[in-house]
């Protein structure tokens, strides 16, 4: 074997070794031996071809042979093992001082952002002269505004009681009108007459309770078929001193009776001023006082 081919396999041991030594040297993250690791394994892998042929031939020192034969395969893991650490550590290298940026930064803002401490303010002493005089114009407020609140609380209480008179003018004119409707309705009745009910004449008169006002707007009818009935029931209790042999002498007994009590609620109508003077007297107490007067029933 040449010396020059002893050489090249002594270049490319030393450069394999390099590569190692600056594989294990980058873990410390120093930019020196990361370039002194990628010169190294340039250089390696230059001779790698050379140093490949000559091995094949079997030439060479037998150190440099084991060195490049066992130690070559050896040495380019550990170089490539060696970078892969170092990579890692220089990127969480730079994710660490990157971190430590952006929180710099947040507290920056933060400090940025917070507000100022208010300052204790300083009253200035005032002199007497001061003191009276901002007494004086407190005073003069303080009597400002309780005039303010004096006459808002007077226009208040004017608006509360304009409207109390317009809601007592609105109640009298509701009752007025109520009153009014309600008179309406009583002429009203007052101008229909009281009609019986249906059937026979001696059938369904409705007067026995009427007030004389009732009575005087009953229709002939139901006056008789009313005192009709008065005069059965003192039939039939055996207290009629006139004589009854059917219905005919009823119904004449009747219209005779109503003459007595015609005559005497026909007179009885309420003044004006007195709507319900009369109202106490009824058709059943009239007619027993005609009866007993015209000695129709015994005593």
């Amino acid at each position: 074997m040449g010396k020059g081919k002893e050489i090249d396999l002594g270049i490319s041991t030393v450069f394999w070794m390099l590569a190692m030594v600056g594989g294990f040297l980058m873990l410390s993250g120093g930019l020196p031996f990361f370039i002194m690791f990628i010169l190294a394994i340039g250089g390696g892998v230059l001779f790698l071809p050379r140093t490949q042929r000559m091995l094949e031939e079997k030439e060479g020192h037998s150190f440099v042979k084991t060195m490049n034969f066992v130690g070559m395969p050896l040495l380019v893991l550990l170089s490539l093992g060696s970078c892969m650490v170092g990579v890692s550590l220089l990127s969480n290298k730079e994710r660490t001082t990157l971190t430590r940026a952006e929180e710099a930064q947040r507290a920056a803002v933060a400090k940025a952002s917070a507000k100022p401490t208010a300052k204790p303010t300083i009253k200035p002493t005032l002199t007497p002269a001061q003191k009276k005089q901002q007494a004086e114009k407190e005073r003069i407020e303080k009597a400002k505004l309780a005039a303010l609140l004096k006459q808002k609380e007077e226009a208040v209480r004017k608006q509360k009681a304009a409207l109390a008179a317009e809601q007592a003018k609105a109640d009298e004119a509701r009752a007025v009108r109520q009153r009014q409707i309600a008179d309406e309705a009583a002429a009203i009745r007052a101008s229909q007459p009281i009609e019986k009910g249906p059937g026979e004449w001696y059938e369904n008169g409705n007067l026995h309770k009427a007030i004389p006002s009732e009575w005087n707007r009953g229709t002939q009818a139901n006056k008789i078929a009313t005192l009709a009935d008065f005069i059965s029931g003192h039939y039939n209790d055996g207290n009629l001193n006139k004589p009854v042999s059917n219905l005919d002498d009823i119904r004449a007994l009747a219209v005779e009776l109503d003459s007595c009590v015609s005559g005497a609620l026909g007179g009885l109508k309420n003044p004006p001023d007195q709507p319900h003077l009369y109202d106490n007297q009824t058709v059943n107490s009239v007619a027993a006082y005609c009866l007993i007067t015209m000695g129709w029933i015994k005593s």
